[in-house]
C-alpha cells in the first residue's frame, strides 16, 4: 500500500495523470505481493514506485486476451504451432503491444513527458 506522502508526490508531480488502483481512480487491479511493498516498509515516503500503462484497448479485451492465454497454458501439452495457440499469442501481444507506428510515437512521447515531469519534480523537491 502506497505512503500517503508519496502519493501526494506522485500527484504532485502528474497531476490529473497519476491514478492508483487501491483509490479506484486506474483500471489496474490492486498489486499484492510486490516487492516495492517492502522497499515502501523500509524507507517509506522517501520512494515513489509507478508504473506507466499505454493502454490500446478496452479493459474487458484484456482480460479476455489473458485469460485465453492462460486458459491456453493450463492445457497439459502447448502446441506452439497450433493455429488456436496462434491465435492466442497473437491477440495478446496486439492488445499489449499494438504494431502501430503511431501507437509506438505515442508511447514514446508520453514517456519523454512522464520522465520530464519526474525530473522536475525531482529538482523541485
Amino acid at each position: 500500500m502506497a505512503v500517503p506522502a508519496a502519493m501526494e508526490r506522485m500527484h504532485r508531480w502528474w497531476g490529473e495523470s497519476f491514478s492508483e488502483a487501491l483509490t479506484g481512480t486506474s483500471g489496474a487491479v490492486v498489486p499484492m505481493g510486490l516487492n516495492e511493498h517492502g522497499w515502501m516498509a523500509k524507507l517509506g515516503a522517501r520512494v515513489s514506485f509507478v508504473a506507466l500503462e499505454y493502454g490500446a484497448y478496452s479493459q474487458d479485451a484484456g482480460r479476455q486476451a489473458l485469460r485465453e492465454d492462460h486458459w491456453l497454458h493450463a492445457q497439459c501439452r502447448l502446441d506452439w504451432n497450433a493455429p488456436q495457440t496462434q491465435r492466442i499469442k497473437q491477440q495478446l501481444r496486439r492488445h499489449f503491444y499494438p504494431d502501430t507506428d503511431e501507437w509506438r510515437e505515442a508511447v514514446l512521447f508520453r514517456s519523454r513527458q512522464m520522465i520530464r515531469q519526474a525530473l522536475l519534480g525531482l529538482a523541485n523537491g
